[in-house]
């Protein structure tokens, strides 16, 4: 260590003088990780919570069109549990049996719906589970929108959850800003 004297005779240190450019250096450095995790940290969440909205949009269709269908059903089937009857479109319906592949969509639904929660977790279990039964769902309320004559309906449901949801970006993380949101 150099020492000059000064006026007032202090010391003065020259290494810390030698050594500003590295002290600046890794102060830069930390700082810019913290910027760095603060970002994808925010990036992270924003991409979750647009996927999620995505995910159970159309879920959240799916259990409607159920409901609506279920009130439909109880609509023709008399007190004496007659379910076969005409439709409004003059169409001969078996009521009890379209009751029945409802209710079966329905328990898919609420398979992944627990105390009118969905499950939020992210594990590759839950993703995939959720992933098969919105494929499942998806392909028997096309069959019975057919069956209801609510066909329109169910084509109304899924150019609405694409319109108001868009698609899941498929480009990396740090990719084209369009393709966010």
């Amino acid at each position: 260590m150099i020492k000059v004297e000064s006026s007032d005779e202090e010391d003065f240190n020259l290494d810390s003088v030698l050594n500003l450019e590295e002290k600046y250096y890794e102060d830069g450095f930390k700082e810019g990780q913290l910027a760095g995790k603060k970002n994808l940290l925010k990036e992270g969440k924003e991409l979750g919570i647009q996927t999620g909205f995505q995910r159970f949009l159309l879920l959240g269709q799916f259990n409607s069109l159920v409901n609506k269908w279920l009130l439909t059903v109880e609509e023709h089937i008399d007190a004496d549990g007659l379910a076969i009857s005409k439709d409004t479109k003059g169409k001969e319906r078996n009521w009890l049996k379209l009751k029945s592949q409802i209710e079966s969509v329905r328990r898919l639904i609420q398979s992944i719906i627990e105390n009118d929660t969905v499950t939020l977790s992210n594990s590759s279990v839950d993703v995939t589970l959720f992933e098969n039964v919105l494929k499942q769902s998806r392909a028997k309320i096309r069959t019975l929108s057919s069956a209801m004559g609510d066909y329109n309906l169910y084509l109304q449901a899924e150019k609405l959850s694409e319109e108001v949801g868009k698609t899941i970006p498929t480009a990396p993380l740090n990719g084209a800003e369009e393709d966010m949101w």
